[in-house]
């Protein structure tokens, strides 16, 4: 009987500081969790948000240099056909008007 009051007096001493030690291990492990879901999140948005971006940007870039590049050269190509042909019809019609004007 006496060693069973000394254990319960003992375990009377002890309950505070286990329900001390389990609450704060309970908190810390909350807290931890919910740092860490919000850390995640947040890092996933800017990462998201940043690639996105970064992603956008890069195909703009691309598409504008690709678009330039191709209208360019079929405006040049364009440009260079009508010109040729225009430069052949009005001096084939010169040469042809200036030889007959010149037949005795």
């Amino acid at each position: 009987m006496l060693v069973e009051q000394a254990f319960s007096a003992r375990a009377e001493k002890m309950l505070p500081h286990i329900y001390t030690h389990s609450l704060t291990h309970s908190l810390t492990h909350s807290l931890t969790h919910s740092l860490t879901h919000s850390l995640t999140h947040s890092l996933t948005h800017s990462l998201t948000h940043s690639l996105t971006h970064s992603l956008t940007h890069s195909l703009t870039h691309s598409l504008t240099h690709s678009l330039t590049h191709s209208l360019t050269h079929s405006l040049t190509h364009s440009l260079t056909h009508s010109l040729t042909h225009s430069l052949t019809h009005s001096l084939t019609h010169s040469l042809t008007h200036s030889y007959s004007y010149h037949l005795p």
